[in-house]
């Protein structure tokens, strides 16, 4: 009761109620006098409930916050301004911070800006151009902060994640980016950013035709050890990259893209990192249906479009996810999160 009325307030509620009482034995004369004392109580009681729904619970805040640090990995994050930017004092916040989160403020900062690095570093960023984008202005400090935190340069991180591998699949090629393998040829989506660290393959899956030959071209000349395809390509094509390295077929119509990426992650011994991306996806899911859920704008699609609505979210380190789709579907873990708002 205390955190919803100041101590006028609590006052004023106590001999309103008392004098209601007065009136009420007092008969029908002071009906009117009763009227007013009632609708007193009742501005207490609805200016009691605005001021406890915006009081944000602490763990709404830190959450907010830990999404604002993700957001603004390239600014200078000082713990007095997120503590400002959460609403809480400096001290209480690194205490509550450490506590939903299990890091403190710096330790999670820190971990996200080098996932964030290793992303960049892979997808052909390089150093100097990685380091302003997670924070750092001196691009040798990020350097020596990044060794001490995955034990090996930048530079020689992404050497060691190279294999001589290719995919001439889209979304296979995301996977494998997403499991820290960088592979010497690969297809990617036209609008996918460049990926300068290997030779790019067109963009096309029919197995026929002067495209499907230029890959295969590309492919002989990069000499793979392992190829990657789906199971949809044509069986003419699949023996022409037999031919080249041994190739691994991927299911396609029958599996889902978590089966997809685990059986990627089982052929290339990375069983460990395929369950890591896929808890951390999951909190990312989590936290986008966080804020889908606060979005009025989302409820009024869903209540304009009836039974049909679609998310779709772009990942730096791997292939577009169809998030959402007809609401009467099933859905996989990440998709029912979304599922869950059209009945919001």
């Amino acid at each position: 009761m205390e955190g919803l009325f100041g101590c006028k307030d609590l006052q004023q509620l106590a001999l309103s109620c008392e004098r209601l009482l007065q009136l009420e034995a007092a008969g029908d004369e002071e009906h009117f006098n009763r009227q007013v004392l009632l609708y007193g109580l009742m501005t207490l009681l609805v200016k009691a409930e605005a001021k406890s729904e915006s009081v944000e619970p602490t763990p709404a805040a830190i959450a907010r916050v830990a999404d604002y640090m993700i957001e603004h990995l390239d600014h200078e994050l000082k713990r007095d301004e997120l503590a400002k930017l959460a609403g809480l004092s400096p001290g209480y916040f690194s205490l509550a911070f450490q506590q939903y989160t299990g890091k403190t403020p710096t330790a999670y900062l820190m971990d996200v800006r080098m996932k964030r690095a290793k992303e960049l570093l892979l997808s052909g960023d390089g150093v100097k151009e990685t380091a302003i984008r997670v924070g750092y202005e001196d691009e040798f400090y990020f350097s020596r902060r990044f060794k001490q935190k995955m034990g090996l340069s930048p530079n020689a991180f992404v050497k060691s994640r190279r294999y001589s591998i290719v995919s001439v699949s889209d979304p296979i090629s995301g996977s494998l980016l997403a499991l820290g393998l960088l592979p010497k040829a690969a297809a990617f989506y036209p609008n996918h950013e460049l990926y300068n660290r290997m030779t790019r393959l067109h963009s096309y899956e029919l197995g026929e035709g002067q495209v499907w030959q230029e890959n295969v071209d590309r492919l002989r000349a990069s000499e793979p050890e392992l190829i990657f395809c789906t199971d949809i390509l044509a069986e003419r094509s699949r023996k022409e990259l037999e031919q080249i390295a041994p190739t691994v077929a991927i299911p396609w119509l029958s599996a889902d893209w978590r089966q997809q990426l685990r059986t990627i992650a089982e052929v290339m011994e990375h069983r460990e990192e395929a369950e890591t991306w896929l808890s951390d996806y999951d909190g990312k899911a989590e936290a986008v249906y966080r804020k889908v859920r606060r979005n009025s704008l989302f409820h009024e699609l869903v209540r304009r479009c009836g039974s049909w609505a679609a998310i779709y979210r772009i990942r730096p380190s791997c292939s577009s996810q169809f998030l959402a789709s007809q609401s009467e579907c099933t859905f996989d873990a990440g998709n029912r999160l979304y599922k869950n708002c059209f009945s919001a």
